[in-house]
C-alpha cells in the first residue's frame, strides 16, 4: 500500500511540476513559442471549451478491501470475488487552458452487479456461507487535467481527482443480510487519450485508458481498490 500511494504520489507532483513550468513568471507577459507542428486557431479553442462531451466506459474493479459491516454481520467480498464488471456513462465539460494543459470536468453514474456464494460471519461469530447478489450505483464528479504533448498528437497523458456515493444493495436468503448502504469515497485516476479528434466539428473524441484508485471515507465500510477504465469520447 505504501508503495501505490508512492506512485500517486509522484504522479501528482510530476504533473504538477509541468503545470508550473506552463505558467508565465510575470502575469503580464504572456510565454511566446514557436509552433512545430499543427496548431489550433483561436475559434477552434473557443468551440471546444464550449463542447459537451458523453462517455461510455466500461471497467474491471479489482478490490483490495471490500467490507460491509454491520451489527449483525460483517461480510468481506474482497475475499470472495476477485473483480467486478462496471458499465458507466458520464457527461464532461472543457473548462479552461492554460498552456499546454486543459481542465475539464465530468460527472459520471455506473452501473455494477455480482451475484455468487459468499462467505461471511454472524454477530456471535458464526460462519455462513449464502447465495448474496449485490448491486452498486456509484455516483461521482471529478476535475481533469489533460497534457498536450507538443508533436504528439495522438497519445496525451491525464490526470483526475473527484469525490462520489456508492449506493450498494445487498440482497440474500440469510436473516438480516438484505440491506443499502450510502458510502462516500474518492478517487484519483490517471490515464491517457488515444486518438484525440483534431476538429470540434467531429463526433470522435478518441479512447481512454485510465487506472482509477479509490477509496471510501466511511470506518466500518470499505471499498478500496482499483478499477481498469476503457472508455469512448462523443462529442456532442
Amino acid at each position: 500500500m505504501k508503495r501505490i500511494h508512492a506512485i500517486l504520489l509522484t504522479v501528482i507532483a510530476s504533473f504538477t511540476s509541468v503545470l508550473l513550468a506552463e505558467i508565465p513568471k510575470d502575469p503580464l507577459e504572456l510565454p511566446v513559442r514557436k509552433p512545430n507542428g499543427p496548431t489550433r486557431d483561436i475559434a477552434s479553442t473557443s468551440q471546444e471549451l464550449n463542447a459537451w462531451m458523453l462517455i461510455p466506459q466500461a471497467s474491471i474493479i479489482s478490490p483490495w478491501s471490500f467490507v460491509l459491516e454491520t451489527p449483525q454481520y460483517r461480510v468481506p467480498y474482497s475475499d470472495n470475488f476477485a473483480g467486478f464488471p462496471m458499465l458507466s456513462l458520464g457527461v464532461g465539460k472543457a473548462i479552461s487552458q492554460i498552456g499546454n494543459f486543459h481542465f475539464s470536468g465530468e460527472g459520471r453514474v455506473g452501473f455494477a452487479y455480482k451475484s455468487g456464494a459468499v462467505g461471511y460471519t454472524d454477530a456471535a461469530g458464526g460462519s455462513h456461507k449464502d447465495t448474496l447478489s449485490l448491486m452498486d450505483l456509484p455516483v461521482s464528479g471529478a476535475v481533469k487535467l489533460m497534457y498536450y504533448i507538443p508533436d504528439l498528437n495522438f497519445l496525451k497523458p491525464t490526470l483526475a481527482v473527484g469525490m462520489g456515493m456508492h449506493w450498494l444493495h445487498q440482497a440474500g436468503k440469510g436473516v438480516n443480510v438484505s440491506d443499502d448502504f450510502l458510502l462516500p469515497f474518492y478517487l484519483i485516476s490517471p490515464g491517457l487519450t488515444f486518438l484525440e479528434s483534431r476538429s470540434p466539428r467531429d463526433w470522435f473524441g478518441g479512447f481512454n485508458f485510465s487506472l482509477t484508485f479509490m477509496n471510501t471515507f466511511a470506518t466500518s465500510q470499505t471499498i478500496r481498490g482499483v478499477s481498469f477504465d476503457l472508455g469512448l469520447n462523443i462529442l456532442l
